[in-house]
């Protein structure tokens, strides 16, 4: 819980920086559309924010300023549109689109600035134009973008990105691991076996299965087994409890009705994990995975990063060493259920 609470404050942090800096723009303006100064700390701010050279900026609102700092954050917006079309040209997802321009967004800022320097200081030397400024609360501005981007990149380094969760198929029923309650499946006909007390206890002793195991049933016959986990309380109503970890073994009859992102698993034999990359296997493209490949033992790891704010997917699949299939299971880890 502590590293969610430190994550978030990450964020929080994130946020702050860029309501401020969105706040200085929109003073500036309302500055220059009064013909008021900026307030001073805005000033004291653009001065501040210096390099390895320092640089005497110039606290000066007019018009020019205004058009300036408009003028790099539409670029700004432009670059990053671009970029994401590229991206998403490339791989066709969104996601992969988004994830990859948040993650180049501190060098796509510093180079932005970089180059917007230089061209203002080409611009200085050639103009014959004395009324020409380096502008503190622009600076101030542009500043305050590159610290909101940098955030950016810690936040992302710290948790990740959300990874689309893992959906399984169970006689026709689909079951979103991590999200899926209790009652959805007693709703189509399941009934857990195992636990004869109305509420779930989850006492919060392992980074892989939380709440308590029971049997799912359904007409009489075993579909497996699954961990109950209260969402956010330690106890939770049995039908308030969230699907967080899925398990079936390789002689259980009822495989065959049994999905992974709707492939068939029961079709599936070891020279598959031997020769296919797991991810295609269960024809999945995440943004960020990692296979584990022992003896026997295939898992795919999907947000390999801490699972403090986003949660991580597992699927895994274990064989006997003559190739039969021992079982198949799927869970979710998350540290507010640790």
């Amino acid at each position: 819980m502590a590293s969610f609470v430190f994550v978030l404050f990450f964020y929080f942090i994130g946020i702050m920086t860029l309501s401020v800096t969105l706040f200085m723009y929109f003073r500036l303006a309302f500055a220059v559309i009064r013909h008021k100064e900026v307030p001073r700390w805005i000033y004291k701010l653009g001065q501040a924010l210096q390099g390895r050279m320092p640089i005497k900026y110039d606290n000066v609102t007019d018009l020019k300023a205004l058009a300036e700092a408009s003028f790099a954050i539409i670029t700004l917006i432009l670059i990053n549109l671009v970029l994401g079309y590229f991206f998403y040209q490339r791989s066709g997802n969104l996601d992969f689109a988004i994830f990859k321009f948040l993650k180049l967004q501190v060098f796509i800022v510093l180079i932005h600035r970089i180059v917007m320097f230089i061209v203002k200081l080409i611009y200085l030397k050639l103009s014959s134009n004395k009324n020409i400024h380096l502008y503190s609360p622009v600076n101030a501005i542009l500043g305050g973008l590159f610290i909101t981007s940098f955030v950016i990149m810690l936040c992302l380094g710290l948790s990740g990105y959300p990874e689309k969760p893992v959906n399984i198929q169970i006689s026709n029923v689909n079951v979103t691991i991590g999200s899926t309650q209790a009652s959805e499946l007693l709703a189509n006909g399941f009934s857990f076996e195992g636990n004869t007390d109305s509420e779930i206890t989850n006492s919060r002793n392992d980074h892989f299965f939380y709440g308590e195991r029971v049997q799912l049933i359904r007409n009489g016959k075993s579909y497996g087994y699954v961990y109950l986990t209260p969402k956010w309380n330690d106890t939770d109503k049995l039908k308030d409890c969230v699907i967080t970890y899925y398990r079936i073994s390789g002689d259980n009859s009822q495989l065959s009705d049994v999905k992974i992102n709707n492939i068939d698993i029961s079709k599936l034999n070891l020279s598959d994990f031997k020769s296919r990359d797991l991810k295609n296997i269960y024809s999945l493209d995440p943004l960020n995975s990692e296979e584990i490949r022992l003896e026997d033992d295939y898992t795919l790891v999907m947000q390999t990063n801490e699972y403090s704010l986003w949660k991580r997917y597992r699927i895994e699949a274990k064989f006997y060493a003559d190739g039969k299939l021992d079982n198949y299971s799927v869970g979710a880890q998350y540290e507010i259920w640790e």
